[in-house]
C-alpha cells in the first residue's frame, strides 16, 4: 500500500492507469469483508478518511460510517456486471480488486476494458488457497495467473531488464497438500519460493478455547440436544448478565434452514429474537445483512453452513456449536477458530450421534482434544415440544439433504455403512414428523447414485421403480446369496 502511495507521488500516470493488487477469495462473504477492511485501511493511509468524514458530517450533520470509494472494489458473482465494470471505464483504475475466481475470469476473458486494467499489476494474492481448491477453482486460478502475467508491461524504471517483470504472487493456506503445492508451483512459474509454516504440521487450536463433546443416540437428538443447550445458555446469560454469542455450524443448507426455523420458534418463546442464518443459497443481500447484524450484536446466534467457517471475523463469539460430521477434518478446526479470538476465552461444543463416532476418532487422531465428553440425557418434554414444531414442516428435502451430505463424507473422515446411514436418516424423518408408521420417500435416482441396494433400503425408505442391478444379481434371499456390495 505504501509502494502505491509513493508511486502516486512519483509517477501518478502509471500508478493510476493500472490495478495494483488482485486478491482472490473463496466466497463472496469473505470478499465483502476484505473489501471493507482494506477500504478503511486505504482511506486512513491515503488521508481520505478524515476528508470523507468531514464531507459526510457537513452534508448530514453526523458521521455514520465510511463512504466506500472506487479505490478498493469487489468482483464477484450474484452482482451486476455492468456496475462491476463501471470503475474500469475511468482513466483512474481501482487500486485493489477483491474477487472470486469465477466472475473475475469471466470478465477477464470477455471485457476488453477490464482486461486492459492490469498492465502494471504488482501483486496477486490467493487467500484461503486450500478452500479455493476444494471448490474446484484450480484450473481457473492457473488460467487467471497465466493471463495476468502475460498482460504485464514494463514500467519506465524496468526498462533494460532481461526478463519481463511478473507480479509478485503470494498464497495463504491453512493446509498444504499436493494440490496447493501444484498451484504454488504454477503461480510462481516453477521457481523456488519462500515458504513459511507456522503450524509445523500440527493442529493448532487456540489454547483459550475449551472443546467439549456431547454424544447422542440419534440424528434427531443432535438437533434436540444442541437446541436445548442453546436455549439454556440464553436463559443463563440473561439471568447472570453475561454475554452469549454463538455460531452454529451444519454441513448442508437444508439443515441450516431447519435449525434456524426451530431455534427461532423456541427462542421467541423466551423473548429472544437475535437469530440469523447464513448459507450459499440465500441472496447476497440477505447474507450481507445477516453478517452485519451478527457482527455488531453483543448477543445472538448465527446458524451457518461452511461459508462462515473460514476468514469471516465476528467479534465477541463466546460459543461455537457443531452438529454432526463435517466432510473434512480441517473444517472442524476452522469452525472452532471462530471463537476465542483477541485473547478472549471461548467454548466449542460438538454434538455427534453414535453412528458418527468415527469422526470423533479422526479428530482425535489429528490432534484435537476434548476437555469433557458427555452422553446426552434425553429430555422427553423438550423433545415433545420440538416435535410439535417439526410435525408441521416439509421435512422430505431436509432428510434427502442429510443423506447426501453424510454420503459425501470421505471414509477416511467417517466411514458409515450405507444401510446404517439410511436407517438413521429414516429414523430422523420419523422423529421430525412424529410419525413412526410412515416410511420417508427416497428417489430411485438418489438410491442409484449412492450405489444402494434398493431391496435392502426399502426397509427404511419408500423407493419407486424396479429392483437395481445389484439386487437382481443378489436375488435369492433378503440381501441375496452373495454378500451385499457394501460388505464386499
Amino acid at each position: 500500500m505504501n509502494d502505491h502511495l509513493n508511486a502516486l507521488d512519483s509517477n501518478p500516470d502509471f500508478a493510476k492507469a493500472s490495478v495494483n493488487t488482485v486478491i482472490f477469495c473463496p466466497t463472496r462473504d469473505l470478499c465483502t469483508q476484505n473489501q471493507v477492511a482494506l477500504e478503511n485501511l486505504w482511506n486512513t493511509a491515503s488521508g481520505k478518511d478524515k476528508e470523507r468524514q468531514h464531507k459526510r458530517m457537513k452534508r448530514k450533520g453526523r458521521y455514520d460510517g465510511p463512504v466506500l470509494s472506487r479505490d478498493v472494489v469487489t468482483i464477484m458473482g450474484q452482482t451486476s456486471i455492468r456496475k462491476s465494470l463501471a470503475p474500469f471505464k475511468s482513466r483512474h483504475k481501482p487500486f485493489i480488486i477483491v474477487a472470486t475466481p469465477g466472475r473475475f475470469r469471466d470478465m477477464l476473458n470477455n471485457e476488453a476494458g477490464f482486461r486492459d486494467s492490469f498492465r502494471y499489476l504488482k501483486n496477486i494474492v490467493i487467500d484461503e488457497a486450500d478452500e479455493l481448491l476444494n471448490q474446484n477453482f484450480k484450473d481457473e486460478l492457473i488460467e487467471i495467473i497465466s493471463t495476468l502475467k502475460s498482460l504485464r508491461e514494463r514500467l519506465p524504471e524496468e526498462e533494460g531488464l532481461e526478463e519481463n517483470p511478473s507480479p509478485k504472487t503470494m498464497m495463504f493456506s491453512a493446509t498444504i497438500d499436493n494440490n496447493v503445492k501444484e498451484l504454488a508451483h504454477t503461480a510462481f512459474g516453477g521457481k523456488d519460493m519462500p515458504f513459511i509454516d507456522i503450524t509445523h504440521d500440527k493442529v493448532q487450536v487456540n489454547e483459550n478455547i475449551t472443546q467439549s463433546l456431547i454424544q447422542t443416540d440419534s440424528l434427531f437428538h443432535n438437533y434436540s440436544a444442541s437446541l436445548k443447550y442453546i436455549i439454556d445458555r440464553i436463559l443463563d446469560a440473561r439471568e447472570n448478565k453475561h454475554p452469549f454469542k454463538a455460531m452454529v455450524f451444519i454441513s448442508n443448507t437444508n439443515g441450516v434452514d431447519l435449525y434456524a426455523s426451530l431455534l427461532n420458534a423456541l427462542a421467541r418463546k423466551e423473548h429472544f429474537k437475535n437469530v440469523w442464518k447464513l448459507h450459499g443459497k440465500i441472496t447476497q443481500g440477505e447474507r450481507n445483512w445477516a453478517q452485519e447484524a451478527f457482527r455488531t450484536t453483543k448477543k445472538g446466534v448465527l446458524v451457518a453452513s461452511n461459508v462462515a467457517a473460514r476468514g469471516l471475523d465476528f467479534p465477541g463469539v463466546t460459543h461455537v456449536i457443531q452438529i454432526g460430521v463435517n466432510s473434512e477434518i480441517a473444517g472442524h478446526t476452522h469452525r472452532v477458530g471462530r471463537t476465542g479470538r483477541a485473547g478472549k476465552k471461548g467454548d466449542s461444543v460438538l454434538f455427534i450421534s453414535h453412528v458418527e463416532n468415527g469422526y470423533v476418532k479422526a479428530l482425535k487422531k489429528d490432534g484435537n482434544e476434548f476437555h469433557s465428553v458427555e452422553d446426552h440425557d434425553v429430555n422427553e418434554e423438550f423433545d415433545a415440544s420440538l416435535k410439535r414444531i417439526t410435525a408441521n414442516l416439509d421435512i422430505d428435502n431436509i432428510v434427502t439433504a442429510s443423506i447426501s451430505s453424510m454420503d459425501n463424507v470421505p471414509s477416511s473422515v467417517c466411514d458409515i455403512p450405507k444401510m446404517t446411514l439410511l436407517r438413521e436418516n429414516s429414523k430422523l424423518y420419523q422423529d421430525l414428523a412424529d410419525d413412526y408408521d410412515t416410511l420417508p420417500f427416497l428417489s430411485k435416482k438418489q438410491a442409484v447414485r449412492m450405489r444402494c441396494d434398493t431391496e435392502g433400503a426399502r426397509e427404511f425408505f419408500s423407493i419407486p421403480g424396479t429392483p437395481t442391478t445389484v439386487e437382481k444379481r443378489n436375488s435369492g434371499s433378503r440381501y441375496g446369496q452373495l454378500q451385499p456390495w457394501w460388505i464386499q
